[in-house]
């Protein structure tokens, strides 16, 4: 059975949160699970509804999503704060790394991935399954390929038994033709038509997100990221991050120490979806009059200016229901004390988005 953390472990870990966001002069924001509609909701409510730190730190693992949610909760992080960073220690793919590209910096772990942001729509007739958008286009790049070798190899068969070029190249388009019409029958054009329009949401939105003058990534990576890479499950890595990204780094002992303790939430997205600050609401003028009455009373040893409970700082969520177990990260039972756990989100909508990156 696994144990519960302590009082002194809780401190230990509010510390810990209070050291970084201290460090970066950010607010610590957590966001595991998948980008859905009505989460950015809960992302824009929590910021308002607190006091902040100029900066943010956003720690996200995420396997993707709606890509309109994910341009809302990336441009709410850019309004609100002047610098943004995410934290990847896991995965953070498709919608995810849309939301990344909002960014002023990337930090990415050992184990971090991000990935393409081809949308996935919705197979006709077919429950729970997708395929990726640049599906009807990289077919008909195939098609006309083949068609064009087919050509040329029938024509030139055609040449070498003396027949004039004019016959030869009759003979060759009926060939062809005979061969590729059933297979350019069944592509339908509107279908074509409606995935191109959906990748291009995808494009569109980073290139608003890349308005920020302080954005990160690079001037072509848009393009990248939607049409250069094989499959929707590629693995981009932080060194391949950095071809793609002006600012990416290795995590800091700072950023580590929170992850180690958040790590099954960070290493796979959480489910249900879990949001919420870790750090308490930030609150200068009670610092600066703590730290007065320090000065004033050198027996006062108490006054530490830190917006903790007795046990631990208090997370800001949308219902918190645990500290995480150590080990995981993952929300402990009966615990009070939600500090290391993000809350478990309660979707605003059950229907699953049609089309997703």
């Amino acid at each position: 059975m696994e144990s519960e953390p302590s009082k002194t472990d809780k401190a230990e870990f509010a510390a810990e949160i209070e050291a970084l966001a201290a460090a970066l002069n950010a607010d610590i924001l957590v966001y595991s699970g998948d980008i859905e509609p009505g989460n950015e909701d809960t992302v824009i409510e929590l910021c308002n509804r607190r006091a902040r730190r100029p900066n943010i730190l956003l720690l996200l693992a995420t396997y993707g999503g709606d890509a309109h949610t994910a341009y809302r909760i990336s441009r709410c992080l850019q309004q609100k704060y002047t610098q943004f960073f995410v934290l990847v220690t896991g995965r953070c793919k498709s919608a995810g790394t849309l939301l990344a590209t909002g960014a002023n910096e990337l930090i990415m772990g050992d184990l971090a991935e991000l990935g393409p942001l081809d949308v996935q729509m919705r197979k006709t007739d077919e429950i729970d399954e997708r395929s990726s958008g640049l599906t009807p286009s990289q077919a008909m790049m195939s098609l006309d390929a083949q068609t064009v070798v087919a050509f040329q190899q029938h024509f030139l068969s055609l040449k070498e038994i003396s027949l004039t070029t004019r016959t030869a190249a009759e003979i060759a388009s009926s060939l062809v033709t005979g061969l590729y019409s059933g297979i350019y029958s069944q592509i339908e054009p509107m279908k074509v038509g409606e995935m191109q329009r959906a990748l291009t949401v995808a494009r569109v939105y980073g290139m608003r997100l890349q308005r920020n003058v302080k954005a990160n990534p690079r001037a072509d990576v848009l393009s990248l990221l939607v049409s250069a890479f094989p499959d929707h499950g590629y693995v981009i890595d932080r060194e391949e991050a950095r071809t793609l990204f002006e600012r990416v780094r290795e995590p800091s002992n700072e950023e580590m120490k929170i992850v180690k303790r958040l790590f099954g939430i960070l290493r796979e997205p959480a489910e249900p979806t879990q949001i919420c600050f870790l750090n308490p609401q930030h609150q200068p003028e009670l610092e600066e009059s703590q730290d007065a009455k320090q000065k004033s009373d050198a027996t006062d040893a108490g006054g530490s200016g830190e917006d903790f409970e007795s046990d631990g700082a208090t997370a800001e969520g949308s219902g918190a229901t645990g500290a995480p177990n150590s080990a995981t990260g993952r929300p402990g039972a009966g615990q009070a004390d939600p500090v290391a756990a993000p809350a478990p989100l309660a979707s605003s909508d059950d229907e699953e988005p049609a089309n997703e990156v």
